[in-house]
Parts: C-alpha cells; sequence; structure tokens
C-alpha cells in the first residue's frame, strides 16, 4: 500500500483512474473551495460526514475525528479527487499547503498503517489524494 498526494493533468490523472477502477473516488471541485469554511462544505458532503454533536464545530479537531473514523465508508480504497486543482485555496496558500501536508504527514499515514495501532480491530486502507490540473 502506497497512500500518498500526487500532482497530475487530467490525461495523466485519466491514466492512473483507470488502474483504480475499484477504489470509492470521491471528487471535489478546486473552484469551490477559498476558506476553511468552503472546504469543510464540500469535504463534510463529499465524505457524507455524519452530522455533528452539538459540542462539535466545524474546526480541524472534528475534521481530523472524521478522517480517521470513516467507519461510514466501508471500501477499502479511497481515491480523492481534487479537480480545478489550481484554484483549490488560490486564495489562501497557506491553508492550502496546511491541508496538502497534513493528507501527507497524518491522515494517509494513519490509514496505512497507525490505524493498526490506534484503533481497536482498526483495519488500513489505500487512500491516495490526486489534484488534478
Amino acid at each position: 500500500m502506497n497512500n500518498k498526494v500526487t500532482f497530475v493533468n487530467k490525461n495523466q490523472f485519466k491514466e492512473l483512474s483507470e488502474a483504480n477502477e475499484e477504489s470509492l473516488k470521491i471528487s471535489i471541485d478546486g473552484k469551490k473551495i477559498h476558506s476553511w469554511s468552503d472546504y469543510w462544505s464540500v469535504i463534510s458532503e463529499a465524505f457524507s460526514f455524519p452530522k455533528l454533536p452539538s459540542y462539535m464545530k466545524p474546526d480541524y479537531h472534528s475534521y481530523y475525528d472524521l478522517m480517521t473514523d470513516l467507519s461510514w465508508i466501508k471500501s477499502k480504497s479511497i481515491v480523492l479527487i481534487v479537480k480545478n486543482s489550481n484554484k483549490f485555496l488560490d486564495e489562501d496558500l497557506k491553508l492550502r499547503n496546511i491541508i496538502i501536508k497534513d493528507f501527507n504527514d497524518n491522515l494517509l499515514p494513519f490509514w496505512e498503517k497507525e490505524v493498526l495501532k490506534t484503533v481497536v480491530g482498526g483495519e488500513t486502507r489505500s487512500f491516495c489524494v490526486y489534484f488534478v490540473e
């Protein structure tokens, strides 16, 4: 398993997506994401996040909790596709870099191996993120 973030053009992505036919493909449009609240709204809908309890807010902690749970998604292989990636948070490059770094450093390694140590009965998942121009 090699969970990773990959930056590709449309032609490269077409070739890669044909190789990942069994994966659950979740697509978001970078043109619609300009702020944290946009990202939360789009990603929570795309991943069908459950309704947050009243004591939780749509912040990073809730995001991380949900992205490291995903118990409602049965597929063992997930591909997140960020279309129009050049527009993704183009007005907040700091947040863009934080989100990409978080996938690379935390979320993808969690699903590749850390889930086995931190979740009772946890199972690894293939999880790749493609930023498509």
